[in-house]
């Protein structure tokens, strides 16, 4: 008998056939057996099929074990357990509102305050569908009326998007062996309460909060631990009695949440016609007599609910995962900063963080961030303030983290496009609605992040590929900035206002939006801010010089400079004014901590037929 190596480097099928069969043929009990005509070519095709089987299986085996080739999120989340990593869940839309209450009682029967509870019920339309919102925790309306139908108010409070849901545990083994899951799709972790208490009987609850730094675990602490499992649910896990308090066998586990619809709320309280209304009206004890009357408050939202989000997907856990267990819970490194926001904070698109050192001016002692969130172009003061909240746990100690706003570029793009309808059986506005798609899909895809360059090439070669008819496409583009001036005071800019576009700027291109400015008692009309093209920047109406030499433009480094001028009115009533320039270079590269954006108000597209 020959004994020939047979060949294991192939993994095709038809490959290790040839192996199989070309190793036969070298043994002597096969000499001259005709492999292609008899029976046993269908065992050299079970074989090969095994084989390949196999090796594909521990293929696919092996690529789950690294975090870098995972594709199913089983895996990802598995893996991400071992770097101390917990997966984010959906996150419900959070807005902030103020309640209004007026009662019609005298002032001997009107109470001090009137509360307003945890889990008050609050619903609101968008887009024809009802949401229902929560409030998280209570809070008390306070008056400083002292007659008749007092004006109760409740400023800062936060409604959170989903519907409320509460589960009981009972404790029959006290070891990891036993799982508590919440059965629940769309879990919002960040909305979890646990509550033990010692037996079915007891009535006192304690509070468990959720585990964050090993450092801060005794034998004792009340804290619950929190992981993703099978089919994206959550389990909570509790100490061993080193490391956290250890469950007691018969004690009760009471967990109170919300299962959000994510994005789809996002937006809602921005439409004053639409307000918030609640569910149930107040309830408040009357001092005189102990009796109960019922308020319903008039709602206000401080801005637009933002911060819904799906579940975090396979390619955010892959990105995601290995920095936060670089940070390990602190935040020393601009690289700290960044992770921390991501992964805390789930209404973040992309960050930047720099130094003081780095900021213009420079501000010593200070860490900027600045956010791109997922809704909206900006976050709101709370939001800010809950970020700052969040990094005061893990920054050092003499660092001030400042939370600012994206400095954002905006392209307007104006695209006329070259069709030839002889060959086409989509109507032109059909086209028309396609080509602006694709540009909103290339803004998603390729901009909106920090430090990403507009490539217009890139952008005209998409339009052309959008549908067979289209020949050609010539695609223009001019880049706007904007100032967010104090309104109807003196002092609305204060300082100059520098505005960098990334490119050279066109000679006489400057424009603007119309405003009033304050005390103008010679011009009360509205006046827009444009260039000599020798580098002034004036206030201007009908092409007439009204306020000369507010500002400056270097053309060449495409800067801009306004000072000194105090705002009125916005034209529109904007909250933003808008300064728009013609651009040399038809790419724009970003400055430092910049966001190129393409708002979908921005873009024109233009049919033209061309059947040449």
């Amino acid at each position: 008998m020959q004994n020939s190596k047979l060949r294991i480097t192939e993994l095709d099928f038809d490959k290790i056939k040839t192996n199989i069969v070309d190793f036969m043929k070298k043994q002597s009990e096969f000499t001259d057996y005709d492999f292609d005509g008899a029976g046993l070519s269908v065992l050299t095709d079970v074989l090969a099929y095994n084989t390949h089987y196999m090796s594909y299986y521990l293929n696919m085996v092996a690529n789950e074990m690294f975090l870098d080739s995972v594709s199913q999120r089983s895996s990802a989340v598995s893996i991400a357990k071992h770097l101390g990593y917990v997966t984010k869940s959906t996150s419900g839309a959070e807005v902030t509102v103020t309640l209004t209450c007026v009662t019609a009682e005298t002032s001997i029967n009107s109470p001090a305050s009137i509360t307003i509870p945890q889990y008050t019920k609050f619903t609101i339309k968008l887009d024809d569908v009802s949401y229902i919102f929560y409030t998280l925790v209570g809070y008390t309306a306070t008056t400083e009326d002292i007659g008749a139908n007092r004006t109760y108010t409740a400023e800062g409070v936060k409604l959170k998007q989903g519907k409320q849901g509460t589960i009981d545990f009972v404790v029959n083994q006290t070891g990891f062996e036993e799982k508590y899951i919440i059965p629940v799709d769309n879990l919002d972790t960040s909305t979890l309460i646990v509550k033990i208490k010692q037996t079915a009987g007891s009535g006192t609850y304690y509070l468990w909060t959720l585990y964050e730094n090993v450092t801060d675990l005794t034998s004792t602490s009340k804290s619950y631990f929190l992981q993703e499992v099978e089919d994206g649910k959550y389990e909570i896990y509790f100490g061993d009695g080193v490391l956290g308090a250890k469950l007691a066998q018969g004690n009760v586990i009471t967990v109170e949440y919300l299962t959000s619809e994510g994005a789809v709320a996002n937006g809602a309280g921005n439409d004053t016609s639409n307000p918030f209304k609640i569910a149930t009206p107040l309830s408040y004890t009357r001092p005189d007599a102990g009796t109960t009357g019922t308020v319903s408050p008039t709602i206000s939202a401080t801005s637009a609910a933002t911060g819904g989000a799906v579940a975090e997907t396979i390619d955010s856990i892959k990105y995601n995962a290995p920095k936060s267990f670089k940070t390990q819970d602190r935040a020393v490194t601009l690289e700290d900063y960044k992770s921390i926001v991501i992964n805390k904070y789930s209404n973040t698109s992309s960050v930047s963080v720099w130094g003081g050192e780095d900021n213009d001016p420079p501000d010593y002692g200070k860490v900027y961030i600045a956010i791109r969130p997922v809704t909206g172009l900006t976050l709101t003061d709370v939001s800010k303030a809950d970020i700052k909240t969040i990094l005061d746990k893990y920054k050092v100690l003499a660092i001030i983290p400042v939370v600012v706003d994206p400095d954002y570029t905006f392209v307007i793009v104006d695209s006329t496009v070259y069709y030839n309808s002889a060959i086409s059986l989509i109507p032109a506005d059909t086209m028309k609605s396609n080509v602006t798609e694709t540009i909103k899909s290339f803004n998603n895809t390729y901009l909106n992040i920090f430090d990403t360059a507009f490539r217009h090439s890139q952008l005209t070669g998409l339009i052309d590929d959008t549908d067979d008819p289209i020949r050609s496409n010539v695609t223009k583009i001019k880049l706007k900035k904007r100032i967010k001036p104090t309104l109807g005071k003196i002092q609305g800019w204060i300082g100059a206002n520098t505005l960098k576009y990334g490119s050279a700027i066109v000679k006489g291109s400057v424009t603007s939006d119309e405003f009033t400015v304050c005390n103008n008692i010679s011009y009360g009309g509205n006046v827009i801010f444009t260039d000599d093209s020798n580098g002034v920047i004036n206030l201007t109406s009908s092409g007439t010089i009204i306020f000369a030499d507010v500002g400056t433009v270097d053309y060449t480094t495409g800067k801009i400079t306004i000072s000194g001028v105090a705002v009125d009115v916005i034209a529109g009533g904007t909250e933003y004014v808008y300064i728009t320039a013609d651009v040399d270079e038809a790419d724009v590269k970003p400055v430092a901590k910049q966001v190129i954006t393409i708002q979908d108000a921005d873009i024109t597209v233009t049919m033209v037929e061309d059947v040449t």
